[in-house]
């Protein structure tokens, strides 16, 4: 029962409290702004929004985890004007 208490385990209770909280703030926010741009009049937003929520909705989380995970298989880096990013360092 002392482990429970041991200053690396409480540390590790806060950082998995604040990401947590974080990611619910995060996801609440990424969800309205996705909710108010499927309800625009504008096809391309309204479509993106749509295309967007299809996607993640209709693929399984163990899906998504393996495939982001595993992306530099498909894309070993990206190239935009002069600035190179290696995706396993993202």
């Amino acid at each position: 029962p002392h482990y429970l208490f041991d200053e690396t385990i409480l540390e590790g209770i806060k950082l998995t409290i604040l990401f947590t909280v974080l990611s619910m703030l995060i996801s609440i926010i990424a969800g309205a702004m996705l909710a108010m741009m499927r309800l625009s009049p504008n096809l391309i937003v309204s479509g993106f929004a749509s295309l967007y929520i299809w996607f993640f909705r209709g693929t399984p989380l163990l899906v998504q985890i393996i495939f982001w995970f595993n992306i530099q298989l498909f894309i070993p880096s990206i190239d935009i004007g002069s600035i190179h990013f290696d995706t396993n360092s993202i």
